[in-house]
């Protein structure tokens, strides 16, 4: 897992890509997505104290990633200045709750809460990463808001 976080402390997701970002990857979905598994798996860990340092250093560093790539109206894309979705949005906020990004966590649940009462719940094209085959999820923008509020 280490060898694979980018230097800016994201992950790239094989399968999953945002078609509007240059290179159609989707670090801000792998890394939410990774995040919140280390964050789980920290809280289950007991005994072993340096497993459990060298995680949180990756989480800390995955949430700062995350919260430097939010966009101005509080909502997450593929990365930096890429157009949110409630996907990406439902993901990043899934990974910044509880710790020390409150505001950042709470601009993004604004964002969900406005385009749900605007827009409703609709789906995003989300790639097959090597294949460039995009498709959608009817209900991807439903669990992973539903995973934002809980």
């Amino acid at each position: 897992m280490k060898k694979h976080q980018q230097e800016n402390g994201s992950w790239i997701p094989l399968w999953f890509g945002n078609e509007n970002h240059p290179a159609h990857h989707n670090p801000v979905y792998g890394t939410a997505r990774v995040c919140a598994y280390l964050t789980d798996a920290v809280k289950s860990l007991k005994w072993n104290k340096s497993l459990i340092l060298l995680l949180k250093k990756m989480i800390e560093k995955a949430q700062q990633y995350l919260a430097s790539v939010q966009n101005s109206d509080g909502s997450w894309g593929g990365d930096a200045n890429i157009e949110g979705t409630i996907e990406e949005t439902s993901l990043a906020v899934t990974a910044l709750n509880g710790v020390s990004f409150n505001s950042t966590v709470d601009k993004g649940l604004a964002w969900l809460d406005q385009q749900y009462c605007t827009s409703g719940i609709s789906a995003s094209p989300i790639g097959l990463y090597f294949a460039s085959l995009w498709y959608d999820e009817k209900l991807y923008p439903l669990t992973m808001y539903l995973e934002a509020l809980v």
